[in-house]
C-alpha cells in the first residue's frame, strides 16, 4: 500500500495529538480498526483515536495537505462498514463518548463517539429521552446524520429532528458550530448527511414514560394473520403505539409452543434505578408452559432469553452473562 507520508510526519502528527496514533505493524492497530461488520477487512494509512476537537482538527488537517481520505468511526456498528477504507486516514472517535444531560434544559450534550447505550443511560437517569437506534452499541453519530429512526420516532420524530446543534470539523480542519442560528445550511444538511467530523452533539430531550413492550413469535404458517394484525396497528394504534413486523430464518425454538408466543412484557425503569427493564406482571396465556430464561449480558446492557429463535448478544458477550431469575436485579 502506497502512502503519502513519511515516518518523520506521522511522528510530529503524533506530538501534536493528546489521544493516540496507530500505524499498521502496531499492537494498537488491528483493534483500532475493526468494526462491528467484520466482512468489511479493511486496512486504512493510519488511525486517529483524539481526546479533544483540537485533535481531529490535526488529524483532518494532515489528511488534507497529503490528500488522504478520511473516513470516521463513531460506534463502527453501520452494516456498510463506511467507517473504516482501505489507505485513509481513519478517525475513531470512541474516546470521545460522553453523554452529559441539562434537565432543566431538556439538552443533552453528546460526543461524537458516544453510543446510544451510554445516551440512554444519561437521558433515563433525568426521566427524558429522545429518538435513538434500536441497538444500544450503535454510534449516534452515523445514526443521526443518517436520519435516525428508532422506537420513539412516531411520538419524537426521528433523531435528526431532535438535533438542536452540532460540533464539526470540516475538510479545511475548521471547527464550525452549526445550529438554526449558525451555519444553518450546513446544519439543515447535517440533518441526514455527513460533511464533516462531528465531535458534539445537542440534542433535544423529553419527558418519556412508563413504557411497555414485548415481543411475539409465531410460525411462519401464521405470517398473513400476524401481518395483518401488525397493519391494523400500525393504520389504529396511534403515535404513541410502536410496532415492527419481521420475516426471520431461525432454528426451532425448544421453549416455543406451536402457536404465537409473545415474550415477557417488560416496563421502563425507575428512572435513575440503573436496573434493567423488570418483569411484567404475568406471562401470557400461551407462553405460560414455556417461559424463556432471561439472562442479563452486562457487556451489552440487555436481556436476552435461552430458546428464543434469535439472540442479539455476540458470542464474547453470551460468555460473560449471567443467569438472573425475572424477580431479580440484574447489574446496573
Amino acid at each position: 500500500m502506497t502512502v503519502g507520508f513519511s515516518p518523520p510526519e506521522t511522528a510530529r502528527l503524533r506530538e501534536r495529538l493528546s489521544g493516540r496514533l496507530a500505524l499498521p505493524g502496531e499492537q494498537a492497530y488491528d483493534a483500532a480498526r475493526r468494526v462491528w461488520n467484520a466482512t468489511h477487512d479493511y486496512r486504512p494509512a493510519l488511525v486517529v483515536q483524539p481526546r479533544t476537537t483540537a485533535d481531529v482538527q490535526a488529524a483532518v488537517g494532515f489528511a488534507r495537505d497529503r490528500e488522504l481520505p478520511v473516513c470516521v468511526r463513531g460506534g463502527g456498528h453501520d452494516h456498510a462498514g463506511y467507517a473504516v477504507a482501505h489507505g485513509a486516514l481513519m478517525l475513531d472517535l470512541s474516546a470521545m463518548a460522553t453523554a452529559r444531560v441539562d434537565p432543566a434544559r431538556r439538552v443533552a450534550i453528546v460526543g461524537g463517539g458516544a453510543t446510544w447505550g451510554t445516551v440512554d443511560e444519561a437521558t433515563q437517569a433525568a426521566g427524558l429521552a429522545v429518538t435513538g437506534a434500536d441497538v444500544s452499541a450503535v454510534g449516534v453519530g452515523g445514526a443521526t446524520l443518517g436520519g435516525g429512526p428508532g422506537r420513539l420516532d412516531r411520538v419524537l420524530g426521528l433523531s435528526c429532528d431532535n438535533l438542536l446543534a452540532a460540533e464539526i470539523v470540516t475538510a479545511d480542519a475548521e471547527v464550525r458550530w452549526a445550529s438554526a442560528d449558525s451555519h444553518p445550511e450546513l446544519f439543515w444538511a447535517l440533518r441526514g448527511g455527513n460533511f464533516g467530523a462531528v465531535t458534539a452533539f445537542t440534542f433535544a430531550v423529553h419527558p418519556v414514560g412508563p413504557v411497555q413492550l414485548g415481543t411475539a413469535i409465531c410460525p411462519i404458517d401464521r405470517a398473513a394473520d400476524a401481518l395483518g394484525l401488525y397493519q391494523q396497528l400500525c393504520e389504529s394504534g396511534g403515535d404513541e403505539l410502536f410496532v415492527r413486523a419481521g420475516l426471520i430464518t431461525a432454528p426451532p425454538a425448544r421453549s416455543s409452543p406451536s402457536g404465537c408466543a409473545p415474550a415477557r412484557w417488560r416496563s421502563r425503569p425507575r428512572p435513575g434505578s440503573g436496573h434493567p427493564p423488570g418483569p411484567g406482571p404475568r406471562w401470557p396465556s400461551c407462553a405460560a408452559s414455556h417461559p424463556p430464561v432471561p439472562t442479563w449480558c452486562g457487556p451489552c446492557r440487555t436481556w436476552s432469553c435461552s430458546g428464543w429463535p434469535t439472540r442479539w448478544c455476540p458470542a464474547e458477550c453470551a460468555r460473560s452473562s449471567s443467569a438472573a431469575s425475572p424477580a431479580r436485579s440484574a447489574p446496573g
